[in-house]
């Protein structure tokens, strides 16, 4: 029974020392502009995204001689600028919402007798 006492004890003691740091500030994202920018981005492409499938579905069964084609032609251009959009938001969203203070491309620049190297490091 003792030996009980002592862990409740022991466990109190670790549970109210981890407690009484308190908890840190969360951190600031990298560029909030970016971040926001990003997300607007992505949710305006994903919404493109489902206005184009409606399109090339409800045009492409709307029957007549050129109803394929007019789906094609409506239908990919608004799934091509859905793709776009997310393809240019997803990685906004990620870069911008980041903690990372380091700069993300780095040159490198390395000198021996005869040649000259330019490489960049991420």
């Amino acid at each position: 029974m003792k030996n009980l006492r002592v862990l409740k004890i022991a466990m109190a003691a670790f549970l109210l020392s981890a407690t009484a740091r308190g908890q840190e500030p969360a951190e600031e994202p990298q560029s909030p502009a970016m971040m926001y920018t990003g997300a607007a981005l992505t949710i305006v492409g994903g919404a493109n995204l489902v206005a184009g499938n409606v399109a090339l579905f409800v045009i492409g069964d709307s029957g007549g001689d050129m109803a394929g084609l007019a789906a094609f032609v409506i239908g990919g251009s608004i799934l091509t600028g859905a793709s776009v959009l997310l393809h240019v938001g997803i990685p906004l969203w990620a870069v911008g919402a980041s903690h990372d203070d380091r700069p993300r491309f780095m040159p490198v620049l390395g000198l021996a007798p005869g040649s000259a190297q330019l490489r960049w490091q991420f």
